[in-house]
């Protein structure tokens, strides 16, 4: 199962999604992904923005506690942005990545969960949708995930 790393280059954090993988030297993990820098920001506030979704909804409210702003139909802080209707999070023309808690919103974490497809298996679909709301570092109340996991 592939999880985020995040790795140290020149003194800067960068992101990637890697998977373990078994060799004859022991364990590796393989990059299948580069998701961008990763961008940290102090807490400075509880966040007051509403969005027409329930993934949007708590990205912007978690965005909010990090100073970001809402300019244009985006959320920017500096030179970060998140534009809800491409669910892309960049600076300037690169994908970015914001550590948000233990987590790492990115264009890659949001489109995981908007595009999120239920299958037959319940239980198999709630594991691997709190993984990604995790993986995102959105905290989801039970009732925000029921709403959400219903209306897919």
């Amino acid at each position: 199962m592939a999880f985020i790393r995040t790795k140290n280059i020149n003194g800067k954090p960068y992101a990637y999604l890697v998977e373990s993988v078994s060799t004859t030297k022991g364990p590796r993990q393989k990059v299948k992904k580069y998701l961008g820098r990763v961008h940290s920001f102090d807490e400075v506030n509880s966040g007051s923005f509403r969005a027409d979704n329930i993934v949007h909804n708590l990205i912007v409210s978690e965005l909010g506690k990090y100073g970001f702003e809402y300019n244009k139909g985006s959320y920017v802080n500096g030179k970060v942005v998140f534009n809800p209707k491409t669910n892309k999070v960049v600076k300037g023309k690169k994908d970015a990545v914001v550590k948000v808690g233990e987590g790492h919103l990115s264009s890659f974490t949001v489109k995981r969960l908007v595009n999120f497809k239920k299958s037959d298996d319940v239980n198999k679909d709630a594991t691997l949708l709190a993984k990604y709301f995790l993986e995102a570092g959105l905290n989801v109340s039970q009732e925000e995930f029921i709403e959400y996991y219903s209306g897919l």
